[in-house]
């Protein structure tokens, strides 16, 4: 629990910086955007979030959909990219990074099978990230990751997160 902490005030201290940018994921309103993206962008907006996660476009091409969001005042903080993208095409990464603007590449998910991360998954991420990361920093963007719980299984020395990290 002290590393769910940790991350949880990691997060928080962007919105401590400000005290008054509450940001939003827009994955969220997945679902909404398939029958009205452009309707539903501006809610976003009007409910007063300035700041969201984001890198997809729900089908709009990316330039018009950054236009969009920038209609609206919605500034992308973040976009998500899959462990393959991190682990394949970091390059690609960075471009969908900086045609959003964004300060942050989050990853979601670690690719393992069954409930758990095993060990073996866990250091193969770290390689990943490692590798990534370094390459992200040199373009200016920080990686982040995004913990689901099974990360916190219990290991030999801990828990895999301890690995991971």
């Amino acid at each position: 629990m002290k590393y769910l902490a940790f991350i949880l005030a990691c997060l928080f201290s962007q919105v401590a910086r400000s005290q008054t940018e509450v940001g939003t994921q827009l994955y969220s309103f997945r679902n909404q955007f398939s029958s009205d993206l452009a309707g539903t962008v501006k809610k976003i907006g009007d409910m007063g979030i300035r700041v969201v996660e984001g890198g997809d476009s729900y089908g709009m091409p990316q330039e018009a959909f950054i236009d969009l969001l920038k209609k609206n005042n919605i500034r992308v903080a973040s976009i998500g990219a899959d462990y393959n993208e991190l682990k394949n095409n970091i390059e690609q990464v960075i471009a969908k990074a900086r045609a959003y603007s964004a300060e942050y590449v989050v990853c979601f998910w670690i690719p393992h099978k069954g409930d758990q991360l095993t060990l073996s998954e866990a250091e193969e991420g770290a390689r990943v990230f490692n590798t990534a990361g370094a390459r992200l920093k040199e373009a200016g963007f920080s990686l982040c990751y995004h913990p689901h719980g099974y990360e916190f299984a219990s290991s030999e020395n801990g828990t895999v997160f301890d690995k991971l990290l």
